[in-house]
């Protein structure tokens, strides 16, 4: 059952993502998207397999029509909880607001790696600041300098 809803979110995901740079735009077009690639055969979705196009992920949806709807009602929480998350400020308020939808371990995981991310751009030179926002990445227009954190 897991494997077949991690399957059809993959699916559906891989079709939806529109090669977005930016994460944020990503995350709400593949949301978005991915109702788009159900397809319906003789009224019956119809999530075909990427290696076995014969395959239908969405088969038990049509001996259990509550399963699609249990989908829909799912991405309409995961857009939900996103926004809530996005609307925050700083990082620590915006991984609380995380953490129920997709557990602790996970967003404390990407919020590691976000932070050596940033570090191994700090120290190589390549992070920046964009002038307004405060925004760190690798296009602003201030470069964040390499510090030590006593003051020098």
């Amino acid at each position: 059952m897991i494997n077949q809803s991690i399957s059809i979110i993959t699916t559906l995901a891989s079709h939806a993502y529109n090669n977005e740079t930016d994460l944020f735009e990503a995350l709400f077009s593949i949301i978005d998207g991915m109702p788009n690639y159900i397809l319906r055969k003789n009224g019956n979705a119809w999530i075909p397999n990427p290696v076995n196009p014969l395959e239908n992920f969405a088969d038990k949806w049509q001996e259990k029509p509550e399963k699609e709807l249990k989908f829909k009602r799912w991405l309409l929480q995961v857009r939900k909880d996103l926004t809530s998350s996005f609307q925050k400020t700083g990082i620590h308020n915006i991984a609380d607001q995380l953490k129920p939808a997709f557990g602790e371990r996970a967003v404390n995981e990407a919020m590691k790696r976000m932070g050596d991310d940033f570090r191994i751009k700090r120290e190589s030179g390549l992070l920046s600041i964009a002038a307004g926002t405060g925004i760190l990445g690798d296009r602003g227009a201030t470069t964040v300098r390499d510090h030590t954190f006593y003051g020098t």
